[in-house]
């Protein structure tokens, strides 16, 4: 009966609110979603208000708003929140509570949405007039019924706002799902109460913050390529797979390539599921190591930003030798084509920008692709372009011995060891704080702070990749696998976030060996040196013993003419006395009456 009793005076509740409703005058709130470029990555990464809400529904216009919560991020920092229930003055329904977990007994004694929205606006500040943008997951949806919240109850305004799930589709390409717990665990970041407003808000302000670096590269990398267009041989690579998913009967409507300044040829479908590279060494391409593993062409492990240990490098000769990677390329097609979809999903503004941003990639019409790909041009070009493979060394870890010397304590002695979330909420700002030092150069004073965080417990990809960077800036590759290694360790190699870790300890081990190498050729080449510089002096002991055989015996005597001994050259007396040759030579000749103290004649000159 109480429960009957609970909805009825909802109802009643309902309808007086309608009435109310009728009798203040209708507010306007327009929304403007923003599209990153590098003047809004600035002004995003020193200020915006991170939102999200829960409701009794998932329609903006019957359905209410049963809490909210934002939170102010300054310089990616979350300075100051809002959170609170409102009581809606209707009843949940039973699949909102599912998702929430609020219940109608936790906002019957909330304030209603007059109160609450009426506090919310001055946290809200400039934002209602489009200064600080606002930013939500899925911001639509959020942001619709916020918008016919505040006009129900007469407010006006202009909101500028982000969507994170757009940008992630958008960045992160690859993922299993863009819902805000799966980025949110990319990045490495712990929400402690999901499906609660001002918790789910912060996560995104998070989410956003790191979306911006990766936003900054796509843009350097954009520019890059409106100036770099593909050559002959790179075009025949880029033909070849357009006419593979036009024959497979697939859309390539959206179809590009776009080069960077370092030489990479990326093909997308708005997103890119191909890359490729001409280069000295060999051609090849970039794919998922688990299916080259079913392929007869060479490999070789790709650095980080190609992917890491994910990903190998596949070398090839000739276009037959692609062939045997065409249901790899049909398959990241797709997967590129359905994300596209996705994205669209039937809004018109999307697709304007996919348009236009397709526009900005190199395309060959189809009805040119044979052309490219006519016999004489695959025979006369490509194959001429393409040099014998070489494959570096596989170089393991097994190959270096490291020494590094470094104050770490053991990890047997760290705090927090077993407690993850007590190592996170002890360690995770000393490591963020160490990592704005290692980003502005100061490599030691990050390396200290990241020692701190790691005592504290905080155990997170992250922490071992910032003390990797600082120490390969620091040329301290002994310390950088060292860490890497802890890290693999730590995290266990089965987890997807530990990739990276090996990658760069793979690259530390080659850097390594690389330079081992190099003091092996200098070593050689000074071995060279001496060996040269020895056949030099044997060279000279050769014309000196020849200058004996044929030389003139010359003899050592004291002012009375008493014979000291006898050389059998001056070379020789020069060797035995030290006396110098010239002297010794006019002393024997009567320019000079002594040579070093003594007289000196030739042995010949005696018998003359």
């Amino acid at each position: 009966m109480g429960i009957f009793n609970l909805f009825k005076k909802n109802n009643e509740q309902e309808n007086l609110s309608v009435e109310k409703e009728k009798e203040v005058k209708k507010g306007n709130i327009e929304l403007k979603e923003i599209f990153l470029n590098l003047s809004s990555v600035e002004i995003l990464k020193k200020k915006y208000i991170a939102f999200d809400v829960e409701t009794t529904g998932l329609n903006p216009v019957e359905n209410r708003i049963v809490e909210l919560g934002a939170v102010l991020f300054e310089n990616g920092i979350p300075i100051k929140k809002f959170s609170s229930l409102v009581n809606p003055n209707q009843s949940i329904s039973h699949e909102a509570m599912r998702v929430n977990n609020i219940s109608n007994d936790m906002i019957k004694n909330s304030p209603d949405e007059k109160i609450v929205f009426s506090e919310f606006l001055e946290f809200l500040g400039d934002s209602l007039s489009g200064e600080t943008i606002i930013c939500a997951h899925n911001a639509r949806f959020d942001l619709e019924f916020l918008t016919n919240t505040l006009e129900r109850l007469g407010y006006n305004g202009n909101i500028r706002y982000i969507d994170t799930l757009g940008l992630s589709r958008d960045l992160l390409y690859g993922l299993e799902n863009y819902k805000q717990c799966t980025i949110a665990k990319y990045f490495n970041l712990v929400n402690e109460e999901a499906h609660r407003a001002v918790t789910d808000a912060e996560t995104c302000g998070k989410i956003l913050f790191n979306l911006l670096d990766y936003k900054t590269e796509k843009i350097q990398e954009k520019a890059e390529k409106n100036n770099i267009s593909l050559d002959d041989y790179e075009k025949i690579i880029f033909a070849y797979v357009e006419k593979l998913i036009n024959d497979n009967g697939l859309n390539i409507n959206y179809l590009g390539a776009r080069k960077t300044t370092s030489g990479y040829i990326s093909i997308c479908y708005l997103y890119s599921f191909l890359k490729y590279k001409f280069c000295k060494k060999g051609k090849y391409l970039i794919i998922d190591n688990k299916f080259a593993k079913n392929i007869a062409l060479p490999t070789e492990s790709c650095n980080i930003s190609e992917g890491g240990s994910d990903f190998v490098r596949v070398y090839f000769n000739s276009l037959d030798d692609i062939k045997q990677l065409e249901r790899y390329i049909l398959k990241e097609y797709k997967k590129a084509y359905s994300a596209t979809i996705d994205y669209i999903h039937g809004n018109s503004r999307k697709e304007k920008n996919v348009i236009e941003e397709i526009e900005n990639l190199y395309q060959i019409p189809i009805e040119e692709v044979d052309a490219i790909l006519n016999e004489e041009l695959q025979n006369k070009n490509l194959s001429n372009y393409l040099s014998e493979i070489i494959i570096e060394k596989s170089i393991s870890r097994e190959d270096i011995i490291i020494n590094p010397i470094n104050d770490r304590v053991p990890l047997d002695q760290i705090k927090n060891l077993n407690d993850w979330s007590k190592g996170y909420d002890e360690g995770n700002e000393l490591w963020a704080r160490g990592d704005e030092l290692r980003k502005n150069g100061e490599y030691c004073e990050a390396i200290k702070l990241f020692n701190l965080s790691r005592y504290n417990g905080y155990n997170a990809p992250v922490l071992y990749e910032s003390f990797a960077m600082a120490y390969h800036q620091l040329k301290d590759y002994d310390n950088e696998i060292d860490i890497l290694e802890e890290g693999i360790e730590r995290l266990h190699r089965d987890n997807v976030n530990v990739r990276n870790l090996i990658t760069r300890r793979d690259k530390a081990v080659q850097t390594i060996y690389k330079k081992i190498e190099q003091e092996k050729q200098i070593q050689q080449k000074r071995n060279e040196k001496e060996e040269k510089r020895k056949q030099k002096e044997e060279e000279k002991l050769k014309t000196s013993s020849k200058e004996t055989i044929n030389g003139r015996v010359v003899i050592q005597m004291d002012d009375n003419g008493n014979i000291i001994k006898k050389y059998i050259s001056i070379a020789e007396a020069v060797r035995q006395t030290g006396v110098n040759s010239k002297s010794i030579r006019d002393a024997a000749t009567g320019v000079q009456k002594h040579a070093g103290g003594y007289c000196w004649k030739y042995e010949d000159d005696e018998k003359i």
